[in-house]
């Protein structure tokens, strides 16, 4: 169990952290659309010499995403269709968790 669950407060850095991928999907709409294809690649396979390693493309996926283009998003890499819905369920419940939200209880 984590502190936050045995104090019942919430951890100072998942605030934090809550607060930084907020900000970040407020702004990156309103930053130019080709930003990540002027940066240089970060990939480690790329680094060590292999052509495309399976997770190349996604964060130009995820930035095309964010920008509305869900087409462009999945020729970077189509693999962007598990990876945002996951991601966007992480953020979910860190602001569940930070806010002190129950979860959603569905019942058939």
């Amino acid at each position: 169990m984590t502190r936050a669950g045995l104090s019942g407060r919430t951890n100072p850095g998942e605030i934090i952290l809550l607060v930084l991928i907020t900000l970040g999907l407020i702004a990156a709409p309103l930053l130019p659309r080709d930003l990540p294809s002027k940066t240089p690649s970060l990939c480690v396979f790329c680094a060590l010499g292999f052509k495309k390693c399976p997770g190349c493309g996604i964060t130009r996926a995820i930035w095309s995403l964010l920008h509305g283009d869900a087409a462009q998003a999945v020729r970077f890499n189509w693999k962007v269709l598990i990876v945002a819905p996951i991601l966007c369920w992480l953020y979910i419940d860190l602001a569940r968790k930070c806010l002190k939200l129950k979860r959603l209880q569905i019942s058939l």
